[in-house]
């Protein structure tokens, strides 16, 4: 999986996970660095409440910024 094929949009949280996991990183780091609750984005995976766009950009921001390190797992 290429991070360039996913898009950071909550309907894809699957493939976030799944690319986060695939190089060792947590969800946890990602949303630490995004300033959101592990909880919120549990209530975004299940769908209860969707992200305002100013959160939804810091979580892409994060992922993208702990997905594209250089020599970090595969791309």
């Amino acid at each position: 999986m290429t991070v360039s094929t996913i898009s950071s949009h909550p309907d894809n949280i699957p493939e976030m996970e799944a690319a986060l996991s695939e190089r060792g990183i947590s969800v946890a780091e990602m949303c630490r660095r995004a300033s959101v609750a592990e909880t919120t984005w549990g209530r975004w995976k299940r769908k209860e409440v969707s992200p305002t766009f100013k959160t939804w950009d810091a979580v892409g921001k994060a992922f993208r910024a702990l997905i594209d390190v250089p020599g970090r797992g595969p791309a």
